[in-house]
């Protein structure tokens, strides 16, 4: 009997001694960290480090002889948030980025569209080549050419505007067919009626070339009661000749790339994204203005004979050819902001409505359900979605009767829909994106396409709908754009 308790007591005793090596060991390994992150980590603390202590959250620089006029831009309140940083790898090595937000209420007016200020401006944080810390407040102004063009591959063109953290002009870039041209300072004239101030150009530094473009700056001071506009048409920015200012910040390119990366492409990549993460984003505006789709509908009545009515669903899918429901964005505009600063996209569904006439002509109309606010929940708007990009198509033809009743539907969304990218089982709202609203127009008019499948946090998205179509006869997967669209009629 006791060689037996000896013998119970010495297994207890290796249970007991391997149950301490496995915590143990469990201890070591959730302290092992990723080498990556944890060099992330330190470039970023050693950027707050370097940011506040040379004394970059208050107080003013000198500005030099080309910088002595601030924008309207630079006369804002900025303000960063630490823990939104994150790390961009260029070709000299990683630069730290931070999403600048404006306090007064901003956007810049280029052509109808209208871009917050906050999803054009980042902070820049690195050592240059000459191993000086730079600090840069970088604001990227795209033209309507770029704005036109939704394509994930989209190349940047436009304005690009490089500033200290003081509103001193360090140095400016347009950028168009893939030309880059060194800039001077913009210059805004500002109407009577603005309490901005308007600058002037340092004329004797610049070359005779000036170019204007259709860019306004509008900023209300009273949470958007009153908006204090700069005209359009009164932007100018000139070439100059590249000067070295012998602190390393005019020396030439630095090898960042501010257009970024080529203007923003769509990753294939799909982030993983909680029910929190997706409650918790924001939608930056893509700047197209709201449309009346009545005046949309009114041009299918031109007086006409019709021989054929079509409807088309497009579906461009975030990650083409996949059925994820996110992809990561590298630009802002038209997509959704996370907490940490970083977009991501959701692709867009959105229908085609087809009028062809006995004599030959047609009318065309291609409008999709959007969010006419910044939340997950909104107002719901319709827009125009003419030449957006697909990757995803299904025709059918109806009649008369159904095209008026899809269209009408259309109407009711954009005056009483609310927009919801997802369910909402806490407040007891039900999902009803662009998506949702598209499937439903093809249903008023009874063409029968599939429900969407839940993937992620979203019961519908255009990356799971875009695969769903594929069990329909006649569906293409031929990637193109949208045909134009006609326009409003009175």
């Amino acid at each position: 009997m006791k060689k037996n308790y000896i013998s119970l007591r010495h297994i207890i005793a290796l249970v007991l001694l391997l149950a301490a090596f496995t915590i143990n060991s469990c201890r070591k390994e959730s302290t092992q960290t990723d080498p990556t992150a944890s060099e992330d980590a330190k470039l970023i603390a050693d950027a707050k480090t370097y940011f506040e202590s040379s004394g970059l959250k208050t107080g003013s620089v000198k500005a030099n002889a080309l910088n002595a006029y601030k924008t309207p831009i630079q006369l804002l309140t900025k303000t960063i948030n630490w823990d939104s940083a994150y790390t961009q790898t260029i070709s000299t090595g990683k630069i730290v980025v931070l999403p600048v937000h404006y306090k007064e209420n901003s956007y810049m007016k280029v052509g109808v569209n209208e871009l917050p200020l906050s999803s054009l401006t980042r902070l820049f944080i690195y050592k240059n080549k000459k191993g000086v810390m730079c600090t840069e407040v970088v604001t990227r102004i795209p033209d309507t050419t770029c704005l036109n063009n939704r394509g994930r591959d989209r190349p940047f063109s436009g304005i690009i505007n490089v500033w200290d953290w003081h509103g001193n002009f360090i140095k400016g870039y347009s950028i168009k067919n893939g030309t880059e041209k060194h800039l001077g300072a913009p210059d805004y004239t500002a109407n009577s009626s603005s309490p901005l101030k308007a600058m002037n150009l340092k004329t004797d530094a610049y070359d005779e070339i000036c170019v204007t473009e259709p860019y306004g700056v509008c900023v209300s001071v009273d949470g958007g009661l009153t908006w204090y506009c700069h005209d359009q048409g009164y932007y100018l920015q000139c070439t100059i000749s590249w000067i070295d200012f012998g602190d390393g910040t005019g020396s030439g390119p630095t090898g960042v790339d501010y257009s970024g990366g080529g203007g923003g492409s769509v990753g294939s990549s799909s982030p993983t994204l909680s029910s929190t993460d997706i409650a918790n984003s924001t939608y930056v505006n893509d700047g197209k203005p709201t449309i009346d789709p009545v005046k949309y509908f009114n041009c299918f009545n031109d007086g006409k004979t019709a021989s054929q009515y079509k409807m088309t669903l497009y579906v461009n899918q975030p990650s083409p050819g996949t059925n994820a429901p996110y992809a990561i964005a590298t630009y802002a505009q038209g997509h959704w902001e996370l907490p940490d600063g970083k977009w991501f996209d959701v692709g867009h569904t959105f229908v085609g409505f087809e009028k062809i006439n006995t004599d030959g002509t047609s009318v065309t109309q291609v409008m999709g359900f959007y969010p006419g606010g910044n939340g997950i929940y909104s107002k719901g708007v319709i827009k125009d979605d003419s030449n957006h990009p697909y990757d995803v198509s299904y025709t059918s033809s109806v009649n008369a009767s159904q095209f008026n009743a899809a269209l009408q539907l259309v109407v009711d969304n954009g005056n009483l829909a609310q927009y919801q990218l997802s369910v909402n089982s806490i407040l007891g709202i039900n999902e009803y994106n662009c998506t949702d609203a598209a499937i439903h127009w093809m249903w008023q008019a009874n063409v029968n396409v599939p429900n969407g499948a839940p993937n992620g946090s979203l019961n519908t998205s255009p990356g799971q709908y875009g695969q769903d179509l594929l069990s329909m006869p006649g569906v293409s997967t031929t990637s193109s754009q949208a045909p134009s669209s006609h326009g409003a009629c009175n």
